[in-house]
């Protein structure tokens, strides 16, 4: 939404001219909703990491203590949600909204566009683009091989996808969050805090990091010598060693600590094993460890637990999101991928012309920020240019 916002500010695309496909009810749905599951109260970001082009456009919205936290005036979630209503509303009002979702995308044969296959429900429509913006999220949430063998009946859910029913257990039910890391963290204080039990099965420590990825990236120094890494391969690990999986931001961490230390949150440190459903209870199993009197784990113990509810707070699967849409443009396109399955775009992010890649897609050439909002900025600033000389070629 920034990259596409920004080319209909600076009049590179009429907002009548652009269309925005995806599968949710409307722009920005699938953030409000999974930022609604986890009960987070704050971005992790800075307030200017905005989608607007502007960097100072949320401090200018900041009304209150209330509106923002310490450090780099992390914005509310409700201000955040202000800002991309206003966004919406002021750069692609007139932008058309095809929901659906696009799963395959052909080179028309004059090789001056795309035609994108759209499916929703049973129907099934081709849109024509002159140039197509990859801009598709995360790929599909991960859940454990132990929960996914439970039946559908079984009140087990994923953060990332819905956890509304939560909301009907009475005061005092029994909740099992299984992962760590932000959303775990978000959602265990929150269940806490309206009189639940919360148990959380988390395999490692939960770590304390600002950002969930090296900020040095998002500068030249750090991007310059990522650009220089001519193994892609090697620049995965290097993503790889760089990006905080499972961190949570100081503030979260101390706060945590004190549910702990209160006794109002467990923690297990260990792996959920295997699961059953008995009557309308989750049972889980595994190995691992409770804190003993000097708050030192003890490993290796047999551990169940019995807990009306169980979240996984999991993450997504490895690998790149829409892979099939990748894979088919890939095979149709004659278009590098990597051995993991990632694009190989050049700098300006065009995979083919007109064809720009954005987000996950485009960590090969950004590097760890590429899925953050600063990552959407960074990709701006070279799609746009490209993006320009294109349009202005075909008039």
């Amino acid at each position: 939404m920034h990259i596409l916002g920004r080319a209909v500010a600076e009049g590179i695309v009429r907002a009548d001219d652009a269309v925005i496909i995806d599968p949710h009810e409307g722009p920005f749905a699938q953030w409000h909703r999974r930022v609604q599951n986890c009960r987070m109260g704050f971005l992790r970001s800075p307030a200017s990491h905005g989608v607007a082009r502007d960097y100072r456009t949320i401090r200018r919205s900041i009304r209150g203590n209330d509106d923002f936290t310490p450090p780099y005036h992390r914005p509310s979630v409700d201000l955040f949600s202000e800002h991309l209503r206003r966004h919406t509303e002021q750069t692609l009002a007139e932008t058309k909204f095809v929901r659906g979702w696009a799963h395959a995308i052909h080179s028309i044969d004059d090789a001056t566009g795309y035609r994108i296959e759209v499916s929703h429900h049973d129907s099934v429509h081709a849109i024509h683009a002159d140039a197509v913006i990859l801009a598709v999220g995360q790929p599909p949430v991960c859940i454990p091989t132990a929960l996914a063998s439970l039946p559908s009946s079984a009140p087990v859910f994923h953060v990332h996808q819905d956890t509304s029913r939560l909301e009907t257990l009475p005061r005092g039910s029994e909740i099992g969050i299984v992962g760590g890391g932000i959303a775990a963290a978000h959602l265990s204080i929150a269940l806490s805090n309206a009189g639940h039990h919360v148990t959380v099965w988390n395999r490692d420590r939960f770590t304390s990091h600002q950002f969930d990825s090296d900020p040095c990236f998002v500068g030249p120094r750090c991007a310059s010598l990522f650009a220089s890494i001519f193994s892609y391969r090697a620049r995965r690990t290097v993503i790889q060693r760089s990006r905080r999986a499972g961190s949570v931001p100081p503030d979260l961490f101390t706060e945590l600590r004190h549910y702990q230390q209160a006794r109002t949150i467990r923690m297990i440190r260990g792996e959920v094993t295997s699961a059953r459903l008995g009557g309308k209870r989750v049972f889980l199993h595994g190995r691992g460890g409770i804190p003993g009197g000097s708050n030192q784990w003890t490993p290796g113990r047999r551990i169940t637990g019995e807990y009306d509810a169980v979240v996984a707070c999991t993450g997504f699967t490895p690998g790149p999101p829409a892979s099939g849409l990748v894979q088919q443009m890939s095979q149709e396109l004659r278009l590098p991928l990597a051995e993991d399955g990632y694009p190989i775009p050049p700098a300006d992010l065009q995979w083919a012309p007109g064809m720009f890649v954005s987000g996950a897609l485009s960590e090969l050439e950004i590097g760890p920020p590429a899925r953050n909002l600063v990552g959407a900025h960074v990709a701006g600033r070279r799609i746009i240019p490209a993006l320009h000389a294109l349009l202005t070629a075909r008039k």
